[in-house]
């Protein structure tokens, strides 16, 4: 009984361990669309051991949420060639409080 725990456990381990470019793709991927419960399970967990992963993902939101503000203003910029004083006040708000 002892042996099949064990070989229960190590098999879930096993299939809960990623590695960092197996979880940065799926971070990316969960952004852009639903992923499976096993990719999100093994994300969650991997997430839960690799500081190096969590700040990954911390910068891709940032990026994204930055290039989402970006487009928002990016008509106005192409017409005058440089980026609104209100848009660079949001970038220095934004880094500020991070």
């Amino acid at each position: 009984m002892r042996e099949t725990k064990k070989k229960l456990r190590d098999l879930t381990l096993e299939l809960m361990r990623s590695k960092c470019i197996d979880t940065s793709k799926n971070i990316s991927e969960n952004m852009d669309r639903s992923v499976s419960a096993l990719k999100w399970l093994k994300v969650g967990f991997h997430l839960a051991l690799c500081e190096h992963c969590r700040e990954y993902k911390i910068q891709l939101k940032t990026l994204r949420y930055l290039t989402q503000i970006l487009e928002k203003d990016a008509p106005s910029m192409e017409t005058q060639g440089c980026m609104k004083t209100d848009f660079k006040e949001r970038m220095k708000r934004f880094f500020k409080e991070k």
